[in-house]
């Protein structure tokens, strides 16, 4: 429902523009000065930090800190993961899915539910 032809053009030149900027291989990529090898490097470092930052800071933080130089409490347990001040492994920003599951289910209203004959979905 445009009523002009200049809010036509821009309308198209913003599709473009979007069109353009999902395209990582082509033009963004060119206007960033990267290519698909250094998007893939700075992937990886991005997911390799987040799977090694905790989502608390505080859970870092010695709270019987005298100086600054007892304020952080990092410390790694036998599997390399980083433990908080009660011991226990910290809760990361990228775990993998399900690293956290127990045997019993944790969901009150399961997203796959075995469907009978002549439910209504």
């Amino acid at each position: 429902n445009e009523s002009h032809p200049t809010n036509i053009a821009l309308d198209v030149l913003t599709l473009l523009w979007i069109l353009f900027l999902d395209d990582f291989s082509g033009y963004a990529c060119i206007y960033l000065g990267k290519n698909d090898i250094d998007y893939r490097r700075a992937v990886a470092w991005h997911e390799a930090m987040l799977s090694h930052c905790p989502i608390n800071l505080a859970d870092l933080i010695n709270p019987n800190a005298s100086s600054a130089d007892e304020l952080w409490s990092i410390r790694f347990d036998e599997e390399s993961y980083i433990q908080d001040v009660r011991q226990e492994r910290c809760r990361m920003r990228l775990e993998v899915a399900g690293a956290r599951s127990t045997s019993t289910p944790q969901e009150a209203t399961p997203l796959l539910q075995q469907v009978q004959e002549g439910d209504v979905l």
